[in-house]
């Protein structure tokens, strides 16, 4: 699973599985009501995953072109 957590929402992805979950930890900080599923937060959801898939690839090294032999 992958989690990413900004000021006010949670999402969390779990491989291999079309689930997961996303919270308004400002109106839920208890993480009960999973807004995942609801299609009012569709685009919220598509921002969240976008960020969390950035956070994911800066975690990677960059490549570095060879500009001399060794």
């Amino acid at each position: 699973m992958k989690t990413y957590v900004s000021e006010r929402y949670k999402i969390t992805v779990y491989y291999k599985h079309d689930y997961g979950e996303l919270f308004d930890l400002e109106h839920d900080p208890g993480e009960l009501n999973n807004l995942c599923n609801n299609p009012d937060y569709s685009g919220l959801k598509s921002d969240l995953l976008l960020k969390l898939v950035h956070a994911e690839m800066g975690k990677e090294p960059i490549w570095m072109p060879r500009i001399a032999g060794a």
